[in-house]
């Protein structure tokens, strides 16, 4: 058929009309598809991902005190800020699969949605989308690629052992270089997740070749010379930190992998790198990170005394924020918890780390922990030291007291005045760096990184105030304070005046001096225990502190050998001590596989053998059988009987053996109950007490508890009244 001339445009774009059909085979159809789909669509979805995918890495801030993550970590908070081009990637890679779906696009869309997806958190979607592209792609390439995503997705969901199922698919698949370097970093990422570093840094070591280089992969080095570490493997981690510099690191990363290589560097070596990185001025805000890696080394070498040195200049340098500072007050801490075993510096480090720290940070929980439990260490040493400083002032003349007093303020007078004017010094040399670095001004410098501030205002409130737990009402002049020198502070920590500080008045220091003395003396000798109740008063604090103490140290400090030795001098210092059954009970546990162990057990199956530990020895680990149980439900009515009958002695007789013959028994509590009803037949209300406080103590799951603790108010209200009427 011939067609006429003016018909040719309407032909023409018949045929084009059908080539442009989606659905159509023909290879002018899918040639005019996939150009569409690339350049109208493919494209500029990638583009716009890309531009969030850089985002993401500028916004992610790595700490490199801990492992490094092979994978930058997906922050869907962070992610939130990037909401435009994410919506804008999953609507432009959409129109692919509304408009092209004859193009071979139409994989690489999906896998971009799906990234966009798993970026902005939407773990469910994204995954729903990796699969779709697995089933439904015609090229393998795409298919893999999904699947490499679909593994990742499930890691970032929380899913690992399905994520490592996939791995297992992907491990059997002849992959392109992309999916199998991707594949190998996912995997690798999961296992170090689980802390098997060796299976990480193997998986590493074959992905290397696959590496492009750059950033990403001077971060892949960087994780694995941490890993390497941590295997001991100091060559191989030195090797990749080597490495790092090689690949275009960021300057932190460059940095921090000079620092690590420092702790496998020679003595020669070290100090040169050393003086090298601390003389550049890039590095002005990472000095406290480098005298932190300084300490490190010279503790790892057994130089503590240089490592504290190093420690303390990390947490007085100018750094970019206070992470570093938290770590050094940390590792100081840590020395003189683990190392030296000085638990008030410890806790003073502590509580500097924890105003720092947030409350999130993996480490808050459980130094929290720590420090409570030096909290009220310190609390009960400086109750012990008080109160023995007091007792022995106490006994002094007049003459002495004054003479010892004069000596003692004086003396801590002049060591407040020395640390400050080290601080000054320490500041202001610090400030001529600052200066000298980057132009700064030291008179704006923050107060929290000013020296002689801080040191200022450490010394004024703790003169005012003493050393303060962080709770309410801590300003009331009742608290006990804190000491941490026990020859001399201790007569500082009894008054509440502050001691001199008025560093601007040098020609009235010396008339200052002897005020402030004065003042402070007449506040510590009316606290002295003077007479007889006072005493009695000091004393009950102490013993009461070294009781507390003793348990720290077992609970808390797992010191078994100092928990000895304080609940021995409680025994030996106060022998009548409410406190001796459990004390004794305590060094039992405590001398498991020595001789002494049978002392002890002795002691509280005869002198404490009505207590509730007492009871405990005797009954070992065997529970009684249902014949015993029956015998001393029948023991317990007989005794009852006894006690209705107004038959006291044959009924306290049967309770003492009952208690020892079956102990742990059902009835224990009514055997300890009865034991308070013949207490208050026998008319001594000291026996009556310790039956109430012994079941109290021993029986708080009894049914019989509300009454007993009814009783127990009421014996206080009894005894509260007898004592008003004796004044």
């Amino acid at each position: 058929m011939i067609f006429k001339r003016k018909y040719y445009p309407f032909i023409l774009l018949l045929l084009i009309s059908g080539a442009c059909s989606q659905y159509s085979t023909s290879p002018t159809s899918r040639a005019w598809h996939n150009f569409n789909a690339k350049y109208n669509a493919y494209l500029q979805a990638k583009d716009n991902l890309n531009q969030a995918e850089i985002a993401l890495l500028r916004q992610h801030k790595d700490n490199y005190s801990e492992m490094l993550p092979i994978l930058i970590p997906l922050d869907s908070t962070a992610a939130n800020a990037m909401n435009k081009e994410l919506d804008a990637t999953i609507k432009k890679a959409s129109l692919i699969a509304e408009r092209h779906q004859n193009s071979k696009w139409i994989g690489h869309s999906y896998n971009l949605i799906g990234k966009a997806r798993l970026y902005k958190g939407d773990f469910i979607n994204a995954i729903e989308t990796f699969k779709y592209v697995n089933s439904e792609a015609t090229s393998e390439n795409q298919k893999h690629e999904a699947l490499v995503l679909l593994m990742r997705a499930y890691l970032e969901s929380g899913d690992e052992s399905t994520a490592l199922r996939v791995g297992e698919v992907l491990k059997t698949l002849p992959l392109n270089k992309k999916n199998e370097r991707d594949f190998y970093l996912t995997k690798a990422q999961i296992h170090q997740n689980n802390k098997e570093y060796g299976i990480a840094v193997a998986i590493i070591e074959e992905a290397e070749p696959l590496l492009k280089k750059g950033e990403q992969t001077a971060r892949v080095h960087f994780a694995a010379g941490q890993m390497y570490e941590k295997l001991g493997n100091t060559k191989m981690a030195s090797q990749h930190y080597r490495a790092v510099q090689k690949n275009n690191p960021s300057y932190d990363l460059a940095f921090y992998a000079d620092l690590n290589k420092m702790m496998f560097a020679p003595g020669s070596s070290l100090k040169q790198t050393f003086t090298k990185l601390s003389k550049d001025r890039k590095n002005i805000d990472l000095l406290d990170k480098l005298y932190y890696s300084m300490a490190l080394i010279e503790e790892k070498n057994g130089n503590l005394k240089e490592a504290i040195d190093y420690l303390n200049k990390a947490t007085k340098a100018n750094g970019k924020g206070n992470q570093n500072m938290a770590m050094a007050f940390l590792k100081l801490a840590d020395i003189n918890y683990f190392r030296l075993q000085d638990y008030e510096k410890s806790k003073a480090f502590y509580d500097s780390a924890l105003t720092i720290l947030p409350n999130g940070s993996a480490e808050f929980a459980k130094i929290a922990d720590r420090k409570r439990a030096l909290d009220e260490f310190t609390v009960q040493v400086t109750t012990i030291r008080t109160e023995d400083s007091l007792q022995n002032m106490a006994n002094m003349n007049a003459t002495d007291l004054d003479e010892y007093l004069n000596k003692s303020l004086k003396l801590r007078i002049e060591k407040e005045k020395k640390e400050l004017e080290a601080a000054k010094k320490a500041s202001k040399a610090m400030n001529n760096i600052q200066m000298t670095s980057i132009g700064g001004n030291p008179a704006n410098a923050w107060y929290m990184y000013n020296e002689t501030l801080l040191m200022q205002g450490r010394i004024e409130f703790g003169q005012k105030w003493g050393q303060r737990k962080l709770e309410d009402n801590w300003r009331r002049k009742l608290k006990e304070t804190a000491s941490f020198e026990p020859s001399i502070v201790t007569v500082a920590a009894v008054g509440d005046s502050t001691i001199a500080n008025n560093t601007n008045d040098e020609e009235n220091d010396e008339e200052n001096d002897e005020e402030k003395i004065s003042n402070l003396k007449k506040q510590i000798i009316e606290k002295l225990p003077k007479d007889a109740k006072a005493l009695e008063e000091s004393k009950k604090r102490q013993e009461e502190a070294y009781f507390a103490l003793g348990k720290i140290y077992k609970t808390y400090l797992l010191e078994p050998s100092n928990s000895i030795k304080t609940f021995e001098k409680l025994l030996t210092l106060f022998p009548q001590t409410d406190h001796a059954a459990e004390a004794n009970y305590y060094l039992y546990l405590l001398t498991e596989g020595d001789s002494k162990q049978a002392e002890y057990k002795n002691r509280l199956s005869t002198t404490f053998a009505n207590t509730y530990f007492g009871r405990k020895v005797l009954k070992g680990t065997d529970a009684l059988n249902k014949g015993e149980e029956n015998e001393a439900l029948s023991v317990y009515a007989n005794a009852y009987s006894q006690y209705e009958n107004n038959n006291i002695a044959e009924a306290q007789t049967i309770v003492n053996d009952a208690v020892k013959k079956y102990p742990g028994s059902l009835v224990e509590d009514k055997f300890a109950f009865l034991n308070i009803l013949l207490a208050s037949k026998s008319k001594n209300i000291e026996s009556y007490k310790l039956a109430l406080d012994e079941f109290l103590k021993s029986h708080n799951k009894s049914e019989l508890l509300s009454i007993a603790k009814e009783m127990k108010a009421a014996l206080d209200v009894s005894i509260g009244g007898q004592t008003k009427e004796n004044k």
